[in-house]
């Protein structure tokens, strides 16, 4: 951040604001990220305001950087609530700033403020949905300075800023760094998945209510890739990025205790059977109690969401996963069938 007196001279203005443009572009080719977008307009003006910006990304980590500085020539209070800037991916997905910290701040008149805000952008909704992936980078990003106010309250710019990246660097993005995931889709009887499990709960210690007075019948729901069952939300993706397997784990527990242990999801595909192996990462919240490095314990309300690595497997369309490792309170599997998967969406 820095604070520029304007002068009184015409020329100087013109210099002033020459450096302004030179020193955020320049500055963005200094971060190292590797792609630079073009825009349709650098600098868009109003009033006696102006918004100069440009948007660069790391092809490796997805992650854009937006650098913008705005001058006030005119003669009151500009408000900035940067923390709401929206940058639109070319999928119609609006991401805000992972920066927090950059928050509401005011440029007087006769002053510059410069700032830089951080992207993380979903580029690809399904994608996301499916497995939390944002997607290989979008060519076209849309930056709306709708977050700049004047005195009044009243947005300064009504026009937004469009970044696009030349086609053929972002061809050339796509051959190094380009991930397309080969997904599977649960496929299989569920009516019949679901009347085998209901039977089998019914056989299990009765699962009470918070309030402990009252038990919760056997249930079980399917939707989609989704399964709410037992007083948790469970959900599996497997997916192949070349050649290596991964199965993407949801849970969301109500429950008293889920305990995972991460040998006891095995793939079976093609005559062979798939362990893990990979771990769960140490960094974990206060509702997940890890025991070692596959085995982990999610408290009520806890949630995680994991990429189980199954390594490097052969050809297949179809896989079964079955969770003997999956355990209650009671430490009773879950399942006792396994969950069938088909490839292609």
């Amino acid at each position: 951040m820095y604070t520029e007196v304007t002068g009184m001279r015409v020329t100087r203005k013109l210099i002033s604001t020459l450096i302004v443009v030179v020193t955020i572009l320049h500055g963005c080719a200094d971060k190292g990220a590797g792609l630079e977008f073009a825009a349709d307009r650098n600098t868009i003006r109003k009033n006696g305001i102006s918004l100069t910006s440009s948007l660069t990304a790391d092809p490796k980590s997805g992650i854009l950087i937006l650098k913008a500085i705005i001058k006030n020539d005119s003669k009151q209070v500009v408000t900035a609530a940067a923390f709401r800037a929206q940058l639109r991916s070319d999928s119609g997905y609006i991401n805000i700033p992972v920066n927090t910290k950059v928050k509401n701040f005011t440029v007087s008149p006769s002053e510059n403020r410069s700032f830089t805000l951080e992207y993380k952008p979903v580029n690809n909704p399904q994608l996301f949905q499916r497995i939390r992936f944002k997607g290989d980078l979008s060519r076209k990003y849309t930056f709306n300075p709708a977050f700049i106010t004047d005195m009044n309250g009243r947005v300064v710019f009504s026009k937004k800023i469009r970044f696009t990246l030349k086609k053929a660097k972002y061809s050339i993005y796509k051959k190094k760094y380009g991930k397309s995931p080969k997904l599977f889709s649960l496929r299989m009887d569920k009516k019949a998945f679901r009347k085998k499990h209901l039977k089998y709960y019914s056989r299990l210690p009765k699962k009470k209510r918070h309030d402990g007075n009252h038990t919760i019948p056997a249930s079980m729901i399917i939707s989609g890739e989704e399964l709410m069952v037992r007083q948790m939300i469970f959900k599996m993706v497997p997916y192949l990025t070349g050649k290596r397997l991964f199965i993407f784990l949801k849970i969301i527990n109500r429950s008293n205790g889920l305990s995972i242990h991460l040998n006891g999801l095995q793939v079976s595909a093609g005559g062979k059977v798939y362990k893990p192996v990979n771990g769960f990462s140490p960094g974990l919240s206060t509702d997940k109690k890890k025991s070692g490095k596959v085995k982990i314990k999610l408290q009520r309300n806890g949630r995680l969401y994991f990429h189980i690595d199954y390594g490097i497997v052969d050809t297949f369309r179809k896989l079964s996963v079955s969770l003997p490792g999956l355990l209650d309170e009671n430490k009773k599997p879950l399942f006792i069938l396994p969950l069938e998967y088909t490839s292609g969406s």
